[in-house]
């Protein structure tokens, strides 16, 4: 997607960007970062729990109205069990 010719993101926390391209190289990278840093976390025996407390802190209310869907357990849950090579 970051290599589309797009100019204006409008992003799912309700922002509005106008520098798409940078946006999602952005949120790419930072994905990438949090997800290399879970993994690790995970390796070394840390729980969904403390690897969320640790990297973001309390939930935000969104993830309580959401059932836990979008929350940062959900997050983390996701980098270890969905990634090639799970199970």
């Amino acid at each position: 997607m970051a290599k589309l010719d797009i100019s204006t993101l409008f992003t799912g926390s309700g922002s509005v960007r106008t520098d798409a391209c940078e946006a999602l190289v952005e949120k790419i990278n930072y994905l990438e970062e949090i997800g290399e840093r879970v993994i690790g976390m995970h390796r070394r025996g840390l729980s969904y729990g403390r690897i969320r407390r640790e990297l973001f802190g309390r939930d935000p209310s969104i993830s309580y109205l959401t059932l836990g869907n979008f929350s940062g357990r959900n997050l983390i849950r996701s980098f270890v069990e969905d990634r090639p090579g799970w199970g």
